[in-house]
């Protein structure tokens, strides 16, 4: 712990006030892969590519899984029984990129190793009660649980690309053949969450309550492609060890005059209460450029001027105050990025509105909810573009409406207690709804007597096939379907 004391010990020092949230990488990571001191870890618990090229530690190793919580507990009880204790207000651990997602899902596709694929099987047995129940789900005769395997990417899906011009695009998979993607999808998002799951409750456990959990996870707008890890929120919002979620805003319409929106669905975070922060680590003017070294890092664009990089974090504060959330300010690659007065004066400024809140506290209360369903996600074969159109497009133009907008989960829509009443509902990828479904959001239109915007193709999607005569169902209008 030398190291990291050291890390602490300099903050101190400038502020003598300072608490800490601790990010913790639990390795190892991608360059560990020699380092056999580690759990004597073996090629075969790496990640591995249909291209033939390895990863970090795969996510479904058991081993490593293992040997992380371990860490964890050790490093959370390490410092719960050392003089920073009363400065450490909670703990934040991740894998390789501490996000989250899949290691290179969207530059490579599905870790295809042997350690996931096992991890596959067990997702498999425990979800089917046999084999006649896989072969049913997935429409094949010839399939086992002992035999099913990862899905191989097709030729030309990854690196993950938005439609090109005259290509056909195939929004759903196929419920005939591609189920095996489905099952896949919900495997990972699912692994992913429970891996969060697991860790909270031993930060609660070793930290006797004491302290918070706190995970980037949830990026259910922000992020495409069905099997990111990310699409298994409803999971982990169930859990009460889990305390603050939390993602960069997003890297979509986050320059001067943009929305700068968040990542998550942000409302339901707080409907469900949790907390969420977004770490702006917005491009300011002020940054030494010199310094960035970063592969990437202007992702986002970059404030201009003072006045541009003073707009946008005003705009980021306000944000955060109308949805009930936190934020922390984010120096990414340390070139000063905040090395200026006026920011620091802006936010001093914007205090009173957020005391003058929890002094009097006010649930907010959108008139309009864009509701985003998981479900749907783990179905969308198309990685981009549904994303790119349906997903960043509704969420970013609803900030230009004038109206208060609110971000949910379908879930808690589902479940009338969790979302205030609004007078108009916006379902961007609802396209996978059962009947029960169905009804219960007839029921709370009927309720609120409030308007629903249907995107695409509502309820188009079921195991038995992909039905256009349910998109009549959901929205009560007749469709037909035309070649193109």
């Amino acid at each position: 712990y030398p190291r990291a004391n050291k890390l602490l010990e300099k903050i101190i020092v400038h502020d003598p006030d300072a608490r800490f949230l601790l990010r913790l990488f639990l390795g190892p990571n991608w360059s560990w892969r020699d380092y056999q001191p580690w759990g004597q870890a073996k090629a075969e618990q790496f990640a591995h590519y249909a291209d033939g090229s390895a990863g970090p530690i795969s996510v479904g190793a058991q081993a490593p899984r293992l040997a992380a919580e371990s860490q964890l507990a050790d490093i959370v009880r390490h410092y719960e029984s050392s003089d920073y204790a009363d400065r450490i207000i909670g703990y934040q651990p991740g894998l390789a990129t501490t996000e989250m997602f899949h290691d290179m899902y969207r530059e490579k596709g599905p870790d295809v190793s042997e350690a996931n694929q096992q991890g596959f099987r067990r997702w498999l047995r425990a979800v089917y009660a046999n084999d006649a129940a896989l072969q049913h789900a997935w429409q094949r005769a010839d399939i086992t649980l002992d035999q099913a395997v990862i899905p191989t990417p097709e030729a030309d899906r990854y690196p993950m690309h938005q439609a090109r011009p005259g290509e056909t695009l195939q929004v759903f998979y196929d419920p005939s053949s591609q189920c095996d993607w489905v099952d896949f999808s919900r495997y990972a998002n699912q692994i992913m969450a429970d891996r969060i799951i697991a860790w909270a409750r031993i930060i609660k456990t070793e930290a006797h309550h004491r302290k918070l959990a706190a995970f980037f996870y949830g990026y259910t707008f922000e992020l495409p492609g069905s099997n990111s890890g990310h699409y298994a929120l409803r999971r982990v919002l169930d859990c009460p060890d889990v305390d603050i979620l939390a993602s960069p805003y997003s890297y979509v319409d986050r320059g001067p005059g943009g929305t700068g929106h968040f990542m998550s669905p942000v409302d339901s975070i707080s409907a469900n209460g949790k907390l969420w922060f977004n770490e702006d680590d917005t491009r300011t003017s002020v940054m030494d450029m010199s310094q960035v070294t970063f592969p990437g890092f202007l992702l986002g664009a970059r404030a201009g001027s003072l006045e541009e990089t003073l707009g946008i974090l005003d705009r980021n504060t306000a944000s955060i105050l109308v949805h009930r959330t936190g934020a922390w300010w984010m120096d990414l690659t340390a070139s000063g990025a905040f090395a200026d007065a006026q920011p620091w004066q802006m936010l001093e400024q914007r205090l009173s509105l957020y005391r003058d809140l929890y002094r009097d506290p006010i649930r907010f209360s959108p008139e309009v909810a864009v509701v985003v369903d998981e479900a749907s996600k783990e179905v969308v074969r198309d990685d981009w573009t549904v994303n790119a159109e349906n997903l960043y497009g509704y969420r970013d133009q609803s900030g230009r409406t004038g109206a208060a907008v609110g971000y949910y989960l379908l879930s808690d829509l589902l479940e009338a207690n969790r979302i205030p009443a609004c007078r108009a509902y916006v379902f961007p990828n609802a396209f996978q709804l059962d009947d029960e479904q169905i009804a219960v959001l007839h029921r709370r239109l009927e309720r609120d007597k409030a308007w629903a915007m249907w995107a695409y193709a509502p309820g188009v999607w079921t195991r038995s096939g992909v039905d256009f005569h349910r998109v009549e169902a959901v929205s009560g209008m007749a469709v037909s379907v035309a070649p193109v």
